[in-house]
């Protein structure tokens, strides 16, 4: 954002890492920040174990324990054999991020109602295989 007088700024919001905590702050333009030591990698989800989910990266056959907690709303979304984006901070898992298109049955669904078009919005909630429950069309 530039100003009318002063120098130019950014507003930013920033999620910590372990805590999931959100903050807003504002750098000065030229100012420089230390980046965070991540280390992204593509692992396989092959089952549940209690509380935890276990991946295992596809080349080194590296198994890798997650907590549930640890991977949030994403539980929803958690298929066997199916490639996860993991971001590891310091060794510990700190995001799971789904791929983009999943293929996944649909258990229940409300049926269509006939006036529901007219809107042009024609979708209605599902909720699939996996326990997500999201909008498809009529």
């Amino acid at each position: 954002v530039k100003p009318g007088k002063g120098q130019a700024f950014t507003r930013t919001k920033l999620k910590h890492l372990t805590s999931g905590r959100v903050v807003e702050r504002t750098f000065r333009s030229g100012e420089k920040l230390d980046l965070a030591d991540v280390e992204e990698t593509k692992m396989r989800m092959l089952y549940r174990e209690g509380t935890d989910v276990v991946f295992m990266h596809d080349e080194t056959f590296d198994q890798l324990h997650v907590p549930l907690s640890a991977i949030g709303s994403t539980e929803a979304y958690l298929m066997e054999e199916t490639l996860y984006d993991l971001v590891l901070y310091k060794g510990t898992v700190v995001d799971v991020a789904p791929p983009t298109f999943m293929e996944m049955k649909i258990t229940e669904t409300s049926p269509g109602v006939k006036g529901d078009t007219a809107s042009g919005r024609v979708l209605k909630p599902a909720i699939t295989e996996t326990g997500a429950k999201i909008m498809v069309p009529i």
